[in-house]
């Protein structure tokens, strides 16, 4: 409207007044167009900074540093390589105490472990060997199949034993409570029903003796031959030397399969 209006009067005043007024008018609306974007891009790059601090948080967090002690103005925003989250890893894995069997791996479970991990990533490899003609006796060891009753109940003792030898020697009223709590959950959440009920049944009418760490271990040696006796089975040895070595300690056999 406005330049039309000047192509017909371009020789009058008041028709360059009005250009000059809807120019004007036009640099407002230009100016409060470029104001209303910046405020986006303002609004925006805020919340981008809050994202960050969060992300930056979350890592710290997972890292295992506590982000309230870590001064912000000096730590720049960076987000942790892979690397650099391995490496945290590695350090926090790594044990003070030299007899702790269970923080190593054996040169069995090593290898047994890269092999799980292998089919893991390439799990056609498995489903290969099922559809494969060639039905040799190598082949069918590597199909791996969920567990049964029997490894389940051997694995599940073999975790109890572990626990109960690592218990604390003097435990605190905070220990004893989390460890019975711990064995009411895993009668409930193990996996067998049935087996699961006894247990329970078992605590319930022998509770378990949290005093001390050896109590707690030939307490857990007595229920598993209790069930052992139920079930026409040979009992162990529940004296604490027997139950150190068996569980904790070994011998000198158990000595070379260590892998560091």
């Amino acid at each position: 409207m406005c330049y039309n209006f000047v192509r017909q009067s371009v020789f009058s005043r008041q028709s360059t007044l009005t250009l000059t007024g809807c120019q004007n008018e036009q640099e407002k609306e230009e100016q409060q167009a470029l104001k209303s974007i910046l405020q986006n891009l303002q609004n925006h790059i805020s919340k981008l900074n809050s994202v960050t601090q969060r992300l930056d948080t979350i890592n710290l967090t997972i890292s295992g540093t506590n982000p309230r002690k870590i001064d912000t103005e000096t730590v720049p925003h960076t987000t942790p390589t892979s690397n650099t989250k391995i490496k945290i890893v590695q350090e926090q894995s790594k044990s003070n105490d030299t007899s702790c069997r269970v923080c190593k791996s054996t040169k069995k479970a090593n290898k047994a472990f890269n092999e799980m991990f292998s089919k893991m990533k390439s799990p056609h490899i498995v489903s290969q060997q099922v559809l494969a003609t060639d039905n040799s006796a190598s082949e069918k060891k590597s199909i791996e199949c969920p567990v049964g009753r029997e490894d389940l109940g051997v694995s599940g003792w073999t975790l109890l034993h572990t626990i109960s030898v690592y218990f604390p020697v003097q435990p605190t009223g905070e220990d004893k409570t989390r460890m019975q709590t711990f064995l009411t959950l895993f009668g409930q959440f193990y996996p067998c029903k049935e087996c699961g009920q006894e247990f329970l049944e078992y605590i319930h009418s022998k509770p378990p003796q949290l005093d001390s760490r050896e109590d707690l271990m030939q307490w857990m040696c007595q229920a598993h031959n209790d069930v052992n006796e139920r079930l026409g089975k040979d009992k162990f040895n529940c004296s604490v030397a027997s139950l150190d070595q068996r569980w904790k300690s070994g011998n000198s056999s158990c000595n070379s399969e260590i892998f560091e």
